[in-house]
């Protein structure tokens, strides 16, 4: 059903409509590009390269529809949580380890190498179309 949808918006007289249907179809999908990390990166990445502007411009496509910025956050470890135990299918990820005092510690508090990577990161992105990404 939704690829009879796809193939028929694909013949459609709106261009964007039309245009982003034979994406989806064709498997022409936005390219990832990974920017600066800060707090206006994406703003700053369009301002700072002209040429995005006029790559946009060159192939006739609206920013407001083919350039969508997000933000991955991501930890390389979490450690469990009471709050999580509340959660339908929610994993008990602890891993506990013998601390210096002989107690059962959970590790991220018993390694600072490990503690580290339960830290978010965010990693501000940007997609849009191959031929403008290049």
């Amino acid at each position: 059903m939704l690829f009879g949808l796809l193939r028929q918006w694909a013949e459609s007289r709106d261009h964007i409509l039309r245009d982003m249907s034979l994406r989806l179809l064709w498997r022409d999908l936005f390219k990832s590009t990974t920017v600066a990390d800060s707090h206006n990166a994406i703003p700053a990445f369009i301002n700072a390269h002209e040429e995005v502007k006029k790559a946009f411009e060159r192939h006739r496509l609206s920013m407001g529809y083919y350039f969508i910025g997000d933000e991955h956050v991501a930890a390389g470890y979490r450690p469990y949580s009471a709050a999580d135990s509340d959660k339908k299918g929610a994993a008990i990820n602890h891993i506990m380890v013998a601390g210096k005092s002989g107690r059962l510690e959970e590790i991220s508090r018993w390694s600072d190498l490990v503690g580290a990577t339960t830290r978010l990161v965010g990693k501000p992105r940007v997609f849009c179309p191959s031929v403008v990404a290049g």
